[in-house]
């Protein structure tokens, strides 16, 4: 139409590959700070009820008033409950609070890892999109992982990842698994192209 010839915009201009680089890297920067808002904001999750004297006690005395329900209901038919009662529900409580504590830990540690492990997907995948050419999306995978491991550190993964850590070996297989690494790598991301 002859409208469209009369734009005040302007075409844009063709990058050059500096200039393509300057905002892979700048885009790089912003979602490894995202990533790492997003591992915070789960671990102050986890550590709110973990370290919380708030969460341990109100487990324990609910744990320790549904314990005294228990007991006081069946012993009316045995009278060994309504005797020890007191006892019963001070140890259900105890031992009980924790128990719930520890489901909910567990269940919160659950959700940190499910995030770091949807960031390292993430993370490949921007790595791969721009063509393993920004070393910044590698050392992030690396920091999450070594993170998830540091949190998990009884998990298969991690007792395969210590196996076969590159800093715990002597200097000659150091450079080789480092220099293997690089070659995978870029074999990679010639496939990739």
């Amino acid at each position: 139409m002859w409208t469209n010839q009369f734009t005040i915009q302007k075409p844009p201009a063709q990058q050059t590959l500096e200039e393509k680089r300057e905002q892979a890297l700048v885009t790089a920067n912003v979602f490894i700070e995202n990533n790492r808002s997003l591992v915070r904001k789960a671990m102050d999750r986890y550590q709110s009820v973990a370290g919380s004297n708030y969460w341990t006690y109100g487990y324990m005395g609910g744990a320790m008033m549904a314990t005294m329900a228990a007991c006081l209901s069946i012993g009316g038919r045995v009278p060994f409950f309504r005797s020890y009662a007191s006892w019963i529900s001070l140890a259900g409580g105890y031992f009980g609070g924790k128990a719930m504590l520890g489901a909910h830990n567990s269940y919160n540690l659950a959700s940190v890892v499910r995030v770091i492990n949807t960031l390292i997907d993430e993370t490949r995948k921007m790595d791969e999109q721009h063509g393993f050419n920004i070393s910044d999306y590698a050392r992030e995978v690396d920091s999450l992982q070594h993170m998830k491991y540091e949190l998990m550190p009884y998990s298969t993964e991690a007792i395969e990842a210590r196996k076969h850590d590159v800093k715990s070996l002597p200097l000659d297989e150091r450079v080789d698994a480092l220099v293997e690494a690089y070659e995978k790598r870029r074999h990679t991301a010639d496939q990739r192209k």
